[in-house]
């Protein structure tokens, strides 16, 4: 701390006066006595009070006194105190300084108090110690002083201008860390060195290249301080230099580096000196230059053990390592010089701050230059070349280059004045400054001379390259002169090569030395030894060129050197040094050697450039590399980089020379990445050589507004500049504005960032302004400047004139974080009105009213919005109605966005009320809870209609929506809510959910209804609403036609519902469907709209309804005669609730469902179905699911079906299912069904149960499988059974029935002679016990006309004559007299139970009693050749056999030929069937000569038959075309080769009277595609004579459109073709429309399958003409062809037309969203629709093909799988399928229903009894196990379910 004014020392002792008083009062007596008599100029203390009274007046007295007194007493308390603390000892010193002033004055003689204390000469001895040792400080201190200024004057010798610290500058560097980490957005502090020089506690680092002048600035600190005595607060100043402590010995103590190495005090004051330094550390400044010469490295101090011993001997790096960590002299100022890479040796935590030396500037230079060349002729001509010149001036920066630079150039202008030739690379240049100081050394070669000075010291300059490369080897740039031969040694101290060095040996004596002028040189000579020297190898070469980053890690070895060596070997491959190394050279071989060694560096330095993984500071390096070798293949590979990336270095003109070399090489454009890397403003100018620059990006806070302004000057001519990036910088308007004008010059540029600076609003408008000019622009980013909400909207403004600008986002708070414009550059569009989708995004600001009547104002004129989100923003309700008031003059396509935006309700009154003002808002969304919603959404059509269109339309009226969710809205807000809507005609849906309307709201609501008219849905959820409200509801419903279906949901928490409890869904929905009305009525008493069935739902689920309550609704509801299905599931229903609703259920005539689901009926609450009385009913379905009930329940409801003529029908399933279904008719005339399933019967359940079955008369079906029957439960049963005469099917499956049970009950029913099918199951049932059980209903049953064993379930049929379907002859069966115990069974099947051969025997025995039988059926069985003849012995027997069927799973060879011999004797025998058997050649020649010796033989089926050869096939095919009686022929996957097809075309026509044809996969196995080609037209040709035919299936034969044009031939004449199957032939268009146009002939034509093929819009357009015509037609099959919208719309239109259409397959044609719409527009006209497949047709939108299956009464089966549809979907299927009550299949599979939509489906299966099969795979989330096994799923199957365990699908 420097004092400049004497006050200043009264101030400080004043600040620190009351620490002083605490450390004075703690002193000993002695002390306190001695400091006294010091001061006896002093008034007297006053006795009285304490000592601590005493001390404070002694120190307040000086507070006040006379500087110079003041800095006595300071001196003096600093001498004779003890322990005084260091801070407070500094703080004193720093103020009086460190000399004494003039001793005080005489002592006064009014004093008596101190007259008889002791002279001075007399103070204690610790007293007289410290004044020695200030003595021998005194003295030491001015000799230090004397050495330093001696110090000074020797380095200056030599220096061309004296040293100015005010010009010399340093760069404060803010990050203390590696500088690849620095941070980029840091400014850049410069200051002058000589506040640097503070001398503050800790280790300072100063930075710098060599030859920098970092020892020379330091010498000058050390003069500065002995010269001027600045810093003060320094008492003692020790300079070291590494280069000499390099020489000391091994180890050392403190002691002796600062007084043996340094200057040695007297002997009897080194102890002394010792002690102030160890003691006064804060006065001490120690200063190490060099250390990048250092040897050794820092050393990390380990953890001390005691206190330090100053005489300890350690080495020099641990002496050093501890002054700078603390441990040793803590408080100590330290400075260290080295260069930058070098720093990183050092400690982060101790240092106090790093500075680099800057070198110098353009300026400097000049003044530098003209200084040297003062006096001389050229000194104006030279110093002009010197700043012309990048190689030389960038070298010039660092003051020793500077001095040889202009070394090198008073040599060229002097040798050769006229033709100066300056080199072009670093290395060139260095060959020339060896060349000027050889010249200047006396006896140089002459000027003239043709021996060129390197050749003329050829010896000289080699030894001296040899020492060179030794140092550098060794680590050394000091060498002994003794160590140098004397004549290389004048050589070079001559020529200034060399300079000489004073060092100190470790013994204290001094010697000689000397160091090359600089390092550079040292590097240059020895680059030149290993170019030149014979002794060189390869090896050598290649250890020396690796690339060094500029970033350093404190992991890297530490090194002496500038890294300029490998530049240098890279330089001397130049063409241009050749003829320098040859004048150098050696040998006979000398200019090979050369040329070799060149190739070498060229090679390595080409396989650094490949590789890819160079980080941006080593690839720069490589570059520098590149250019000194001039070599262009090289900098082609280096350019092949997609860009540079440069982070927090300091770059130089010739690194930027460098760069551009290497990217304009390269023939693609490459990036620049500057990130906080310093570099002088004439680097920019060289950029403005490469053309190939891609982008641009500088992003530091060094880069301003000059860095700009020169950065502007070069942008216009970088013409592949595309990119450019100021970011992070300290840009401001003005740089701004002479960048904008330089970007208008720069049509190129296609991305412009420039956020992150400290741009204004005039900054950010004067980019704007330029934009228009850009014309490829396409993102700019201003962000995080400093532009307000007004330079926003210039922004917004500028998109009115600038069509190009697509999207501007904007996120603000206080201060704009991102501004960001994206533009198109569309060459069409030239106008505003030309770019569609525009956005503006203002995000998180704040407007006021004049601000948002600004914006309202720019965004009016900007056309082709699509949206404005001004969400996050704070907007009062005066500056939202602006916004409001604006909205009809927006062009804005999607919507206005405003979330997050707090609203109150006026505010939200005027958004609602834009839907009825603004004609182009379809919806508004508001949420006034956290997350906050806004959105106004626009109509895309009404924005984009021109006023004609909007006059030609202006009679339609536009849907719209409103959606005010969560706006705390109550009773008293719907009448303004109705003021808003007041003139809205076009509403659909209004969304009031999560308020609180209450009951009074909801009123208020209904009665506002009728001006409604267009509404679609109202959702009044989470409203408050209670039964009073649901009861207006209903009046609603019934009151209002348009009104559809009412939701009212109670989403409970707990399983058993409460009232009032819980959320509540309440939605209504209303509307009509507006296709064309229905041709024919199906129910006349149905209630009609427009020709459509009104389907009205009412559904009030989840609530607890009382019985007075559920009087009321229901006495309101039927007046509703619309009423379709009524829904009071899941709630808490119990018996008189059901009374009311029985009660009123008579009036309700259209109802069609009425679910009582999961309620708490219980079986009380079964009863009233026992009691219905005889009012009409309509014809309705009661679902019971889960209500609790138990057997006895069940037998209530089975004891209503003998005494309610209504109820016809009653499913019973108990257990986990607990499934009821009750099914009541109008009248009493239709026939009853009762299933009762999974019951556990008891004796007395049974009894029960029969009495009731005594009085069901008209029972028609019964079942009860899945029973537990106790033991003799059928004898209970059977006579009930018998009884009942209207009974026609039995099936008891699965209740552990044996073979006595089934026999017993076989011998009651068969004593009746009604018609009756008895169906069991059971396990057990196969192989042997089939047969057994098969023999014994044989015996018993004479009145069983067939019996029937499919796996383990027995079929029965008793008591009417065969007629399982009609055979091909209709000749009797004419009667044979077998005797009483013959029987009547006409069919006998065991099919798939696993028979043998040996299982057949049976028939043998049976043979007498089957003679009447007409089929036989043994297929899927394996019963080899022991049963083929057993079999073929049996045939003849059966006279009257007809129908043989024996399709086998696996045959075996010989069965055919075995089979045949009872088969020629089978005379009866009409259809046989021997499908997959194997036919060998003798087989197919024994079948030959049998079948034509079947007379009655008319049907035959060998499909998929083996083994055919063409020998066998030519047999075959002789002997099938020989019975001329067949009409059924089946030959399906019949392997013929070609000649077997050949011969079936042209003898098929001999049996011409078939009727039924199926040649399927008849394949070709040997042949090319031609000729099968060609055989299979051969084969259609031979259809001609087919005039009987009705069925045809040509599947698979790859006929194509010749083949299609050859079979179009033949349709006209097949007028009875019922059936057409072409699948998988490769037909196309052409094909098509002749097939379709042929087939009109067809007037009886059922069935039409193409499949598989490639037909597409011209078929589809074809066949929608042809389909009025087939008014037989039911069966449309197209999957998997070409079919798109177009034709999918087609056909749609005249599906309608054709109304006997059930089977609709379109699977695997895009017919997309188009498409599926002209389906469902035309679904409801179907009525007979049985069958839907669209599967994977391209669109997900099938809501409205689900909506429309409730006018498709007879669907049977529906398949939407594969079109990745979500819950919309799905929410709507579970709407329909209560309605479609035959519904068997739905097939969902691939879609992305949700776990929502799955529970959906879920709950409205419990009211679809009829669904068997439900497809739920690969749902988008997994549905819940326990969701797919709750007991509704457990009647239906899932196909390929990968939810459902595979356990549980086979159990269900």
């Amino acid at each position: 701390m420097e004092v400049n004014n004497e006050a200043d020392v009264l101030s400080v002792l004043s600040q620190v006066a009351s620490e002083l008083v605490e450390v004075l009062v703690g002193q000993p007596d002695d002390v306190q006595t001695c400091l006294l008599r010091h001061m006896q100029h002093v008034p007297r203390p006053a006795r009285t009070g304490n000592q601590r009274d005493r001390i404070l007046q002694l120190v307040d007295h000086f507070t006040h006194a006379q500087p110079d007194e003041c800095r006595r007493f300071i001196h003096t308390i600093t001498m004779v105190c003890d322990n005084l603390p260091m801070a407070l000892e500094s703080h004193l010193l720093s103020a009086a300084g460190c000399d004494d002033p003039h001793p005080p004055p005489p002592q006064k003689p009014e004093m008596p108090e101190y007259r008889n204390q002791q002279p001075a000469d007399d103070c204690p001895t610790p007293l007289k110690q410290k004044r020695d040792r200030k003595d021998s400080l005194e003295t030491y201190h001015t000799s230090v002083k004397k050495v330093l200024l001696q110090q000074y004057e020797q380095v200056m010798q030599g220096v061309v201008r004296n040293v100015q610290l005010e010009q010399v500058r340093v760069s404060l560097r803010r990050s203390l860390g590696r500088s690849r980490d620095a941070e980029e957005g840091a400014t850049e502090s410069v200051v002058p060195v000589e506040s640097f020089f503070t001398a503050q506690p800790g280790v300072t680092v100063l930075l710098g290249p060599a030859g920098s002048g970092k020892t020379l600035v330091t010498h000058y600190a050390a003069w500065r301080w002995a010269n001027r005595n600045l810093p003060k607060s320094v008492r003692l100043l020790f300079f070291f230099e590494f280069r000499q402590l390099n020489m000391l010995p091994d180890t050392l103590s403190l002691s002796d580096l600062l007084f043996h190495f340094f200057l040695s005090p007297e002997q009897e004051d080194s102890e002394n000196i010792l002690a102030f330094v160890l003691e006064n550390p804060k006065q001490v400044w120690l200063i190490f230059d060099g250390y990048d010469e250092f040897r050794s490295r820092f050393t990390p101090p380990v953890r001390p053990s005691g206190p330090f011993d100053p005489q300890e001997h350690l080495t020099v790096s641990e002496l050093f390592s501890g002054l700078c960590s603390g441990r040793i002299l803590p408080g100590s100022s330290i400075m260290v010089t080295c260069r930058a890479r070098d720093m990183f040796d050092l400690p982060d935590n101790d240092l106090s701050q790093v500075g680099e030396l800057l070198g110098f500037d353009q300026q400097r230079v000049r003044e530098y230059a003209e200084h040297y060349f003062q006096g001389k002729t050229h000194c104006e001509h030279a110093v002009n070349v010197l700043l012309k010149s990048r190689h030389l001036l960038s070298m010039s920066s660092i003051p020793a280059l500077c001095f040889m630079c202009c070394v090198c150039l008073d040599h060229l202008l002097t040798e050769e004045p006229h033709k100066l030739s300056l080199p072009e690379t670093v290395t060139q240049v260095y060959i020339q400054i060896l060349n000027a100081f050889i010249s200047r050394c006396p006896g140089s070669v002459v000027r003239g001379s043709s021996v060129p000075p390197l050749q003329g010291h050829k010896m000289e300059v080699q030894e001296l390259s040899r020492l060179a490369l030794q140092g550098l080897d060794e680590h050394r740039v000091v060498f002994w002169k003794s160590d140098i031969p004397q004549n290389i040694l004048d050589f070079a101290m001559a020529a200034g090569l060399l300079s000489p060095l004073k060092l100190r040996q470790g013994d204290g004596s001094w010697h000689e030395g000397c160091a090359f002028v600089h390092l550079t040189m040292q590097e240059f000579l020895g680059a030149l030894h290993l170019m030149t020297s014979e002794d060189t190898i390869e090896t050598d070469l290649r250890k020396r060129l690796n690339l060094k980053t500029r970033w350093t890690a404190r992991t890297q070895p530490k090194t002496v050197f500038t890294d300029s060596l490998q530049l240098f070997l890279c330089g001397l491959t130049s063409s241009a040094c050749c003829p320098y190394l040859l004048q150098l050279a050696r040998g006979p071989r000398a200019q090979g050697c050369v040329q070799h060694r060149q190739g070498v560096v060229l090679k390595v330095l080409q396989s650094l450039g490949n590789s890819a993984s160079l980080t941006g500071p080593k690839a720069l390096e490589l570059c520098r590399c590149a250019y000194e070798t001039q070599n262009l293949h090289l900098a082609e590979i280096l350019a092949s980089r997609s860009r540079f990336e440069l982070r927090n270095i300091t770059l130089t003109l010739m690194d930027m020379e460098a760069l551009t070399f290497v990217i304009s090489a390269g023939g693609q454009g490459v990036g620049l990445d500057f990130g906080g890397c310093s570099m002088e403003l004439e680097c920019l100018e060289v950029l403005a050589s490469s053309w190939n620059i891609s982008y641009l990006i500088f992003r530091s806070r060094k880069y301003e507004d000059r860095f700009a302004e020169v950065l502007s000057g070069i942008l216009p001519r970088l013409t592949s500049l595309r990119r450019l990036e100021f970011i992070s910088g300290n840009l401001t308007d003005a740089g701004a504005e002479k960048l904008a004008i330089a970007l208008g010059n720069c049509p190129g540029i296609a991305e412009l960032n420039l956020s992150d600076n400290m741009l204004m609003n005039r900054g950010v408008s004067k980019i704007a302004d330029v934009l228009p000019k850009m014309t490829s622009l396409t993102t700019v980013h201003l962000g995080k400047n400093g532009l307000s909400l007004d330079g926003v909207l210039y922004v917004v403004e500028k998109m009115t004139s600038c069509p190009n600008i697509q999207r501007v986002h904007v996120v603000g708070n206080k201060e704009i974080k991102e501004l960001k414009l994206s533009l198109s550059q569309d060459p069409d569009a030239q106008s505003v009105e030309d770019a569609p989708g525009r956005i503006v995004s203002l995000l998180n600001c704040t407007f006021t009213p004049d601000e948002m009547q600004k914006l309202c104002l720019f965004l009016a004129r900007c056309f082709g919005l699509s949206v404005i989100d001004l969400s996050g923003g704070v907007m009062k309700d005066d500056a939202l109605q602006v916004l409001v008031d604006w909205l009809p003059q927006l062009s804005v396509s999607r919507e206005v966005v405003m979330n997050s935006t707090s609203l109150t309700m006026n505010g939200l009154s005027a958004l609602s009320r834009s839907v009825t003002d603004c004609p182009a808002v379809a919806e508004v969304n508001i949420r006034r809870q956290d997350p906050i919603k806004v959105s106004i959404m626009f109509s895309t059509e009404t924005q984009n209609q021109t006023l004609g269109e909007k006059t030609a339309k202006q009679d339609l009226v536009q849907s719209k929506k409103l959606r005010l969710s969560e706006c705390d809205l109550r009773s008293s807000h719907v009448d303004k809510l109705y003021e808003t809507l007041r003139g809205c005609q076009g509403l659909t849906l209004l969304d009031l959910s999560s308020n609180a309307l209450g009951n009074q709201g909801l009123k208020k609501l209904m009665d506002l209804l009728p001006h409604l008219t267009a509404v679609q849905e109202i959702n009044v959820s989470e409203n408050g609403v209670t039964m009073p409200g649901v009861l207006a509801v209903a009046e609603a419903f019934c009151s209002h036609r348009s009104m559809r279906a009412v939701d009212i949901t109670n989403i409970h928490q707990h399983k058993t519902p409460r009232c009032h409890e819980g959320k509540q869904r309440l939605i209504m929905k209303f509307g009509v469907n507006k296709s064309k009305p229905l041709r024919n009525v199906m129910h006349s008493t149905q209630k009609l709209e427009n020709g459509f069935f009104l389907y009205k739902k009412f559904s009030l689920q989840c609530t607890c309804i009382l019985p007075n309550n559920m009087d009321e609704l229901c006495r309101r509801l039927s007046a509703c005669s619309s009423l379709v299905q009524l829904d009071f599931s899941g709630g808490s229903l119990e018996q008189r609730s059901i009374l009311n609703v029985l009660t009123h259920l008579p009036q309700m005539t259209a109802l069609k469902l009425l679910n009582l689901s999961e309620n708490l009926l219980r079986d009380d609450g079964m009863k009233p179905f026992a009691q219905l009385d005889r009012e009409h009913w309509a014809s309705t379905l009661v679902s019971l699911n889960h209500n609790k009930m138990t057997l006895d329940g069940a037998l209530y409801l089975v004891a209503g079906m003998t005494t309610s003529a209504h109820l016809h029908r009653v499913e019973v399933s108990l257990g986990e299912e607990d499934r009821a279904v009750v099914h009541l008719a109008p009248d009493n005339s239709c026939d009853k069904s009762l299933s009762l399933r999974n019951c556990t019967f008891e004796v007395t359940h049974l009894q029960t149960l029969a009495r009731s079955l005594c009085y069901c008369h008209q029972l028609v079906e019964l079942d009860l499988s899945c029973n537990d029957l106790p033991a003799g439960a059928l004898e209970t049963l059977q006579k009930t059974l018998s009884s009942l005469n209207a009974l026609r099917r039995l099936e008891i499956r699965n209740c552990g029935l044996n073979q006595q049970n089934i026999e017993a009950l076989l011998k009651e029913l068969d004593c009746s002679k009604r018609p009756l099918e008895i169906r069991v199951e059971e396990p057990w049932v196969m192989g042997q016990a089939a047969v057994n059980l098969v023999s014994c209903c044989l015996d018993l049953a004479c009145n069983m006309q067939q019996i029937r064993v499919n796996g383990t379930t027995v079929n029965i049929t008793l008591g009417t004559a065969y007629a399982q379907g009609k055979l091909c002859s209709d000749t009797p069966v004419p009667r044979v007299n077998i005797g009483k115990l013959a029987s009547a069974v006409k069919c006998i099947g065991l099919v798939n139970c696993f028979l043998q051969g040996q299982h057949l025997t049976f028939l043998q025995r049976m043979r007498q009693r089957c003679a009447q039988l007409v089929e036989l059926d043994l297929s899927q069985n394996d019963i080899g050749i022991e049963g083929a003849e057993t079999l073929s012995s049996l045939l003849p027997d059966l006279q009257n056999l007809r129908k043989l069927r024996l399709e086998y799973k696996e045959a075996v060879p010989d069965q055919i030929r075995v089979l045949t011999v009872g088969l020629s004797r089978s005379a009866s025998l009409e259809d046989l069937s021997l499908v997959h058997h194997v036919i060998d050649d003798y087989s197919a020649a024994a079948l030959a000569t049998t079948l034509p010796g079947l007379p009655r033989l008319r049907a035959i089926n060998l499909s998929h038959c083996s083994n055919l050869t063409t020998v066998g096939a030519r047999h075959l095919i002789t002997g099938l075309t020989n019975c001329r009686s067949l009409e059924d022929v089946s030959l399906k996957g019949l392997q013929l080769e070609e000649e077997a097809l050949v011969q079936l075309a042209s003898e098929l026509p001999n049996i011409s009277s078939v009727r039924r044809l199926i040649l399927s996969k008849i394949a070709v196995a040997t042949s090319s595609t031609d000729s099968a080609s060609g055989a299979v037209l051969l084969l259609l040709r031979s259809l001609e004579h087919f005039r009987r035919i009705e069925e045809i299936e040509l599947d698979e034969m790859w006929m194509g459109d010749r083949g299609i044009q050859e079979l179009a031939k033949h349709l006209p004449n097949w007028t009875g073709l019922r059936r057409i199957s072409l699948c998988e032939n490769n037909i196309a268009d052409g094909g098509g429309e002749k097939l379709l146009a042929a087939l009109t002939h067809c007037t009886a034509l059922e069935e039409i399958i193409l499949s598989g093929n490639i037909l597409a819009g011209g078929s589809a357009t074809r066949l929608s003409e042809v389909l009025p015509s087939m008014t037989c037609l039911r069966v449309l099959n197209l999957q998997h062809n070409q079919i798109q919208a177009a034709g999918g719309t087609a056909l749609a239109t005249y599906f309608q037309a054709c109304g006997s259409l059930t089977d609709i397959n379109l699977s695997g044609n895009p017919l997309g969203t188009e498409g599926a719409a002209a389906l469902s527009s035309v679904l409801p006209h179907m009525p007979s629709l049985r069958k839907l497949h669209l599967v994977s047709v391209h669109t997900t939108e099938l809501s409205s093909i689900a909506a429309c299956l409730e006018n498709c009464a007879c669907a049977e089966d529906i398949s939407l799988a594969w079109n990745g549809f979500g819950d919309d979907v799905a929410l709507k299927l579970a709407e329909v399928l209560p309605v479609c009550q035959k519904l068997k299949r739905v097939d969902l599979e691939s879609n992305k229903i949700s776990v929502a939509g799955a529970e959906a489906l879920a709950a409205s299966l419990q009211s679809s009894s009829s669904i068997q099969v439900i497809r739920y795979q690969y749902l988008l989330v997994s549905m819940s196990v326990s969701v797919l096994c709750t007991p509704v799923f457990s009647n239906l199957v899932f196909r390929d379910s990968q939810i459902v365990p595979k356990d549980q699908v086979g159990k269900h």
